[in-house]
């Protein structure tokens, strides 16, 4: 019974902590015009991408999440059908799911992008995750995400590598 308890308030805590490191590295990352990861990255006329990002890998783990915004302008729906990078050996489509008191992850095969709607892909929400990460993906870094669709074509894109302990500590005196 207790362990339920403890897994559940574990995972609030870190999604109230990657919540908060996302509201910072946002507002960091708006302070510094140029920052190629601020404008959206169009994928031909369908899709664009804005605000890359991928977190640093932990020591001594190999998994890791990322997180951008989607945006499809075009008349008709996209799905997402696979994600890949040369710094993870698998990449998922991941969500969170609320039952009762618990928050669960669940995988997705695919994400439907709506004609004239955007997706944000956040922590505590639709993300991707990435399994079996090179130790080597660390904080000031950059890592190629490639994204395909149904209809949409594919596209690759530079993600920036934000440490999230570190920007946890930096935004602890704000």
């Amino acid at each position: 019974m207790k362990t339920p308890c403890i897994l559940s308030i574990c995972t609030v805590a870190l999604v109230v902590c990657t919540q908060v490191f996302a509201g910072h590295h946002q507002s960091h990352n708006s302070s510094h015009s140029g920052v190629a990861n601020d404008h959206a990255k169009p994928i031909g006329d369908k899709l664009a991408i804005s605000h890359p990002t991928v977190r640093a890998v932990l020591p001594g783990k190999s998994i890791t999440a990322a997180f951008f915004t989607l945006a499809n302008p075009g008349q008709e729906d996209c799905t997402l059908l696979s994600a890949e990078s040369p710094s993870a050996e698998r990449i998922e489509f991941h969500t969170h799911q609320h039952q009762g008191d618990m928050v669960k992850m669940r995988s997705l095969d695919r994400v439907n992008i709506p004609a004239g709607e955007s997706l944000v892909f956040k922590s505590g929400g639709l993300h991707l995750m990435l399994f079996g990460v090179d130790q080597d993906l660390n904080s000031d870094g950059v890592t190629q995400l490639s994204l395909h669709t149904d209809q949409c074509g594919s596209v690759t894109v530079s993600a920036t590598v934000i440490d999230m302990m570190a920007a946890s500590k930096h935004g602890a005196g704000h």
